[in-house]
């Protein structure tokens, strides 16, 4: 009978000890449950962040958009009002030429064409206008 206590005492020892190995082990599954948790909370928190920084991007293109079409309409307003100058400059160019003509027709109309109140084509052109 001295073998069979034997053999219980190293079966209780051996149970013991499987029952704080078994502890040990919940203990690591509640400590890796709460990590797992944790890196999940990280994970969750990331994806926040990213989408967050992608609206914020799509916002900062957004108003460079806005930006480059108010530039855009800016140029295309100025370029109408240089085209509209262009045209009046090119109107006033003409018609300073054609007065120059007109003063020069006049100065060189002979005397019988001023008594007989005969004036040059140019001028009648340019009374027209």
């Amino acid at each position: 009978m001295g073998k069979n206590k034997d053999y219980e005492a190293i079966i209780e020892g051996l149970e013991f000890k499987l029952k704080q190995k078994e502890s040990e082990i919940q203990e690591l599954r509640e400590k890796l449950q709460d990590k797992y948790a944790m890196l999940q909370d990280r994970i969750d928190e990331k994806k926040i962040l990213e989408e967050r920084v992608k609206e914020l991007e799509l916002k900062d293109i957004s108003l460079k958009l806005g930006k480059l079409d108010e530039l855009t309409n800016k140029n295309l307003k100025l370029d109408h009002r240089v085209q509209v100058t262009k045209k009046q400059l090119d109107y006033a160019r003409n018609d300073l030429e054609l007065q120059k003509k007109v003063i020069e027709d006049l100065e060189n109309r002979g005397v019988l064409d001023f008594l007989l109140r005969r004036f040059p084509e140019t001028f009648k052109e340019y009374k027209k206008t």
